[in-house]
This record gives structure tokens, C-alpha cells and sequence, in this order.
């Protein structure tokens, strides 16, 4: 590619995306430029460092993650045969 093209990506992600947990999510997979507008959801980044479903699947662990803090569960994170990463949830019951 030239240098002087500029890669665009566009993701939408919805309104009720948490800011915050998106910046989280962005900087554990080293993205840094980046945009995003909360009243349309859409978040864009700049010469495209992460490919759009690692974007979606850091942010979506990071919403694992958050709720599991916030309601005092353990994660246990674990890969799959499939290469991918999933949560083993543990509860517990008082």
C-alpha cells in the first residue's frame, strides 16, 4: 500500500456501550487511535491496527469481566479447542 493511504475502520457497537470499558478494551489490544461517538455507537479507528472481531471480542470480555467484579463471581479464563477464549464463571452462593 502507498504511504500516503489512510485506513479507516468503522464498528458499530450500539448506544448503550460503556466509554469506558471500549477505552479498557482498545488499549489491552495496543489500539490507539481511535473515535467514538456515544449518542450512534459507532467507534473509528485510524489506520487499523486490530482487526474488527478482536475489537468486539476485548470489549465483550471486558463486559465479562466488569460484571463478574461487580457481582463478586470468580472467572477462571481458559482457551478452547477452537483457539478462543472463554470464561469459566464461579459463583458464590450466600
Amino acid at each position: 500500500m502507498p504511504c500516503y493511504t489512510n485506513q479507516v475502520a468503522t464498528v458499530e457497537l450500539g448506544t448503550k456501550t460503556d466509554a469506558e470499558l471500549l477505552r479498557a478494551a482498545l488499549e489491552s489490544i495496543g489500539v490507539r487511535g481511535y473515535s467514538f461517538d456515544r449518542a450512534t455507537g459507532r467507534l473509528t479507528m485510524r489506520g487499523v491496527e486490530a482487526p474488527i472481531e478482536m475489537v468486539k471480542r476485548a470489549y465483550s470480555e471486558a463486559v465479562v469481566t466488569q460484571t463478574a467484579k461487580r457481582n463478586g463471581w470468580q472467572l477462571n479464563w481458559t482457551v478452547n479447542a477452537s483457539g478462543n477464549r472463554q470464561a469459566e464463571v464461579l459463583r458464590v452462593i450466600r
